[in-house]
């Protein structure tokens, strides 16, 4: 396949992930139109403040996340090792300091993102398997440093997580800035644009002479910034790292905040608007529940029926793009 074949297919990509987004967006307005006549109280502006901060740090993860998947990868771990970098960063800035510990906070992620780069390039383990394993060792580093006990985070932190700019929490603030920049990255620059191809068609990539692999890890990288990023704000807003900031669904919520906005388990398609829509639908969904007092396991049995629905129509558009 040709560069000029895959540009193609990458714009083919994008108009199934434009109509992917508009889709979403009319759902949300479907069930906003429904919640002010259902449930007035929702549109309180603390339970939007409410909504939008809680969407900060999964939205952050699946922005990082939608740059693996368009690559063609997955990254499991993303929670597991925010959990990790949370429960590092807090314990060394009780230690050490505030500067240390952010420091801390944001290398060991990196390091996790290199070396599942590392694994996925060099040593051609499967996506799945290197960022589950990553998972597997964050999540016990984490149970094992914290001794599943909270830490409390220094007050220079806790008053950040309290700062607001004209009324907004600096979590929504730092989710929005992010957002805009990492939406430039993969839309404006050549780095995301080898990404698509690579997704779109890698052994095409390859023959070009492009090095693959170095923006393969590099996409991972990214994607374990982002975990660093959102275990800052975690713990800038609730004052504490413990293990609670990863739940059981944790990763499929990222994951599926991603294909929620347009991406594809396949590569080769995603959106940073649209991974924050899946974010904020996925939030209100979540939101909604807890105002109606839906259970917890059954909100969790809900999520795995749209994670299925999802999954199901992202192979079907996969296969009607006729990369399948």
């Amino acid at each position: 396949m040709s560069i000029l074949a895959i540009q193609s297919k990458k714009i083919q990509n994008q108009l199934q992930v434009n109509k992917f987004i508009v889709i979403v967006a009319i759902v949300l307005g479907l069930v906003a139109a429904i919640l002010a006549v259902a449930m007035p109280t929702f549109y309180t502006s603390a339970n939007i403040q409410s909504l939008l901060t809680q969407c900060s740090a999964i939205a952050l993860m699946a922005f990082g996340q939608t740059f693996v998947m368009v690559s063609g990868g997955v990254d499991l771990g993303t929670p597991s090792v925010m959990c990790m970098s949370a429960v590092v960063g807090t314990l060394v800035m009780r230690s050490y300091g505030v500067f240390f510990g952010i420091l801390a906070m944001f290398s060991l992620p990196l390091l996790c993102g290199l070396i599942n780069g590392l694994a996925i390039t060099r040593f051609k383990m499967i996506p799945f398997v290197a960022t589950l394993i990553m998972m597997m060792l964050s999540s016990g580093a984490a149970t094992q440093l914290s001794h599943s006990v909270s830490t409390p985070a220094p007050e220079v932190i806790v008053a950040i997580g309290k700062t607001t700019f004209i009324g907004i929490p600096v979590a929504i603030w730092i989710m929005l800035v992010v957002g805009v920049i990492l939406h430039i990255l993969l839309k404006k620059t050549a780095f995301g644009r080898v990404l698509f191809a690579i997704g779109t068609n890698s052994d095409a990539v390859t023959s070009c002479g492009i090095p693959t692999n170095r923006y393969l890890v590099l996409a991972y990288l990214l994607s374990s910034l982002m975990s660093a990023l959102a275990a800052f704000v975690l713990i800038a807003r609730l004052g504490a790292s413990s293990l609670s900031l990863a739940s059981d669904s944790a990763s499929l919520d990222v994951i599926c905040s991603a294909i929620l906005g347009g991406a594809s388990i396949y590569g080769g398609a995603g959106s940073i608007l649209g991974a924050f829509l899946g974010t904020l639908a996925l939030q209100t969904l979540q939101n909604v529940m807890n105002l109606f007092g839906v259970d917890y396991f059954v909100m969790i049995i809900l999520k795995g029926v749209l994670i299925l629905f999802i999954t199901y129509f992202d192979t079907i558009r996969t296969r009607l793009r006729g990369k399948a």
